[in-house]
């Protein structure tokens, strides 16, 4: 195949860039601040006092004391009865045959016995009378109290802050279509060979 050369000049479309300045608001600038209080609690410790207790208790004792019984002692009496009794009884001589009446002997007998009778004593006598009797002692206790204070300790800690910043700008750019690039070059073309057709009247 043969080519031809044929001189040609090839443009390409360019692109320009334009730029303008804009406000583009205003910034925040963050920055720490030290941030400190107080901060104040109760410390308590437990101690111990010792303190005296008197502790008393009664008891009884017997105490003899003298005072009067009033008694009763039984005490015998004799006392006697008299009664006539008939002993012996005779019959009288009874006259020409007769029995005589009877008739009796009267003796006068005393019986006598003891019949018991009380009568009130009053006795001097000791009896035992119970009377309490104090005895206290001192015994010691252990007493628990707290012992509280107030401590303040300060704390600190880093706050972010954030506060007006500088104002900035941005560009605002925009690209168009330029004027094209045009530069000369040599284009290598086919060549078709075509067959000589002969016509009529040749």
């Amino acid at each position: 195949m043969e080519y031809v050369e044929e001189p040609a000049e090839v443009c390409v479309p360019t692109l320009e860039t334009s730029c303008k300045h804009e406000e583009g608001g205003e910034g925040l600038r963050l920055r720490t601040d030290e941030k400190c209080s107080d901060v104040v609690r109760t410390v308590c410790v437990e101690r111990h006092t010792v303190v005296d207790n008197e502790v008393c208790a009664f008891s009884y004792t017997l105490r003899p004391v003298a005072t009067e019984a009033k008694l009763v002692e039984v005490h015998w009496a004799e006392v006697c009865h008299q009664e006539t009794i008939c002993l012996n009884p005779h019959h009288a001589p009874a006259g020409y045959g007769a029995p005589a009446p009877a008739y009796c002997h009267e003796e006068v007998h005393e019986t006598c016995h003891l019949e018991p009778s009380l009568e009130p004593v009053v006795r001097p006598v000791t009896v035992s009378l119970p009377q309490p009797v104090e005895v206290c002692i001192n015994k010691q206790i252990v007493l628990p109290f707290l012992e509280c204070e107030k401590v303040k300790d300060r704390h600190c800690m880093l706050v972010p802050r954030a506060e007006k910043g500088h104002k900035y700008q941005i560009d605002k750019c925009t690209v168009e279509l330029g004027e094209p690039t045009c530069q000369q070059t040599v284009l290598q073309l086919p060549r078709q060979v075509g067959q000589h057709c002969r016509t009529e009247g040749e």
